[in-house]
């Protein structure tokens, strides 16, 4: 056995812990010890993590095990669940985000023995906090420290990724694109920021674009209607990307998602060999030029659509898989979608889509997760729309308030480019030829 514990989080939000998750993680790995994975920090909606290994026992007794957190927990060592408490009905104020300790005791004998903790926060947990204690008649009661923590070592299935530099994969179309970034210059002793503009040319059977959180219902509103208000361009963009060999992936997030758990494209994405993910390096961090204290709702708040019933991607956007033919993909995880990236060979992601300051930046396939694990990643400026009440600061209006995000983007994150470049890009008139590339 190997040092730590395995980890899973699963993207979502419930309302009590589940004893079964059927979904793919959104991420998973080894930590050290009990305690908030690093890649988490920054997420801003619900998600549960499932911790599983072995906990060492060096003298037999009866141990008692304290876990001090704001949200759900679930505490089964030999089997047993010792302790099981629910945010929901233990604790009326975990809105307030205020930690509570839960505890159990069990009886056991010297060896190791499976540990497994499941822990669940939602989208009002701003801080997540996690503690796991123990102790005995003779053992203080201690955080559990990580050299007593053990897990079987796991061998991913996967095959060696290509060395692309000596594999010749013929001619491809290309995508003519402007980066637009910014950095900031110095004029007469002032500094300024300055756009700089990259032209790149990207083979379009290297690259993917990513639909995010295009939903056909919205608990604002509001919310909804921007979406049909983005639409008309999205069908024309995707096609035309897609004819040139581009590998489209809807990312209807959790509940949306659940509508396609039965639909081809949502098996294709689990099929691909699995690959360890890239390493996760921290980025700096810049707070994002609007407020979403009111979670960004411009208009009423409809109960009923904060019920996860009838959730999908509006139909209006074209999901296309054929048998012998092109395949679109359909999942919210980062891993499945690095899975395809290296059995593809796919080097650079297209973001579109909606809540750019929500989904679209700290989602598991959002900018600060993809930006973090050295994803080539650019987002198209006028194919998305920010999360955001106008009667809050900086009190602008929609089109100012996504031109804010884009200029946040370029600045601090990654490029910008625009939908007409994706359309003025070559056209491939032999569609079966492009169908042939892709499926390979």
């Amino acid at each position: 056995m190997e040092p730590g514990l395995t980890y899973k989080c699963y993207e979502g939000n419930w309302d009590s812990l589940p004893e079964v998750i059927i979904s793919a993680p959104s991420y998973k790995g080894v930590v050290d010890s009990f305690g908030i994975p690093q890649c988490l920090r920054y997420r801003k909606t619900g998600y549960i993590i499932v911790y599983d290994g072995y906990i060492q026992i060096d003298q037999d007794g009866d141990y008692n095990f304290c876990i001090n957190t704001v949200a759900g927990r679930r505490l089964k060592v030999d089997g047993k669940t010792i302790i099981n408490n629910n945010h929901t009905d233990t604790n009326p104020g975990f809105p307030l985000a205020i930690p509570y300790e839960s505890r159990g005791v069990i009886s056991l004998k010297k060896g190791t023995h499976p540990i497994h903790l499941v822990f669940n926060t939602n989208r009002f947990t701003s801080n997540p906090f996690l503690k796991v204690e123990y102790g005995s008649a003779v053992i203080e009661a201690v955080e559990i420290p990580s050299k007593i923590l053990y897990h079987h070592q796991t061998v991913p299935t996967s095959r060696p990724v290509l060395d692309n530099g000596n594999l010749s994969k013929g001619t491809s179309p290309t995508l003519n694109l402007i980066l637009r970034s910014q950095v900031i210059d110095k004029d007469k002793q002032m500094l300024y920021w300055r756009v700089v503009n990259t032209p790149v040319q990207w083979r379009t059977d290297e690259t993917l674009i990513i639909i995010k959180d295009m939903w056909n219902k919205h608990w604002c509103f509001n919310g909804a209607d921007i979406i049909q208000q983005m639409f008309p361009r999205f069908n024309e963009v995707i096609h035309h990307a897609r004819s040139l060999g581009v590998q489209i992936v809807h990312v209807p997030s959790s509940p949306a998602i659940h509508s396609y758990h039965r639909h081809p494209s949502y098996d294709y994405m689990l099929k691909f060999p699995q690959f360890p993910l890239p390493e996760f390096v921290d980025h700096d961090d810049y707070p994002m030029p609007l407020n979403v204290d009111d979670a960004g709702a411009n208009g009423p708040i409809l109960e009923i659509g904060r019920q996860p019933d009838g959730y999908s991607q509006i139909k209006d956007i074209d999901i296309v898989f054929e048998t012998n033919g092109l395949k679109d993909g359909i999942c919210e995880t980062f891993e499945l979608v690095w899975n395809m990236m290296v059995s593809k060979d796919i080097k650079n992601v297209i973001l579109t889509g909606c809540a750019t300051n929500m989904c679209l930046m700290n989602k598991p396939l959002g900018i600060r997760n993809l930006v973090s694990h050295g994803i080539n990643v650019v987002v198209v400026r006028d194919m998305t729309n920010p999360m955001y009440n106008p009667a809050s600061p900086p009190y602008v209006n929609m089109p100012e308030a996504n031109k804010m995000m884009s200029e946040y983007f370029e600045k601090f994150w990654c490029p910008t480019i625009g939908s007409d470049e994706i359309l003025s890009s070559e056209k491939m008139f032999d569609i079966h030829k492009i169908c042939d590339m892709v499926v390979s």
